[in-house]
């Protein structure tokens, strides 16, 4: 007679948010999150990597790098003032943390402060 061992493992990540906390269970998708600021060109990239500057409560700045999909034109919103729906995460990337946003979706809402366009 055999024995059949069954194992499962959950996965779950914390997810927190100005809202608190909430667990996700593995596979699950974390809520699109909405944030607003200034969208930037990396200057010191070769390649187009386009940024997110927001302000933290504290009034430090706060930097996203965004990752769209080709029908967002990122490019066009360089030096406008954006909100920005998408999932928020964080990635290692030249030996430091990065936020991330996936965007889903991008609405201007003006210029950023000090650009007369």
């Amino acid at each position: 007679m055999s024995k059949v061992i069954l194992r499962t493992l959950v996965a779950f990540a914390i997810v927190a948010d100005s809202g608190g906390a909430s667990i996700l269970a593995a596979g699950q998708d974390p809520p699109a999150a909405k944030t607003t600021g200034c969208v930037e060109r990396d200057a010191a990239s070769s390649a187009p990597v386009y940024k997110l500057v927001t302000t933290r409560p504290d009034g430090r700045p706060q930097v996203f790098v965004l990752r769209a999909p080709k029908e967002i034109d990122l490019k066009g919103a360089v030096g406008k003032r954006a909100t920005v729906s998408g999932q928020i995460g964080r990635e290692r990337a030249a030996g430091r943390d990065i936020d991330v946003i996936d965007v889903r979706s991008l609405d201007i809402t003006g210029n950023c402060e000090g650009d007369p366009k």
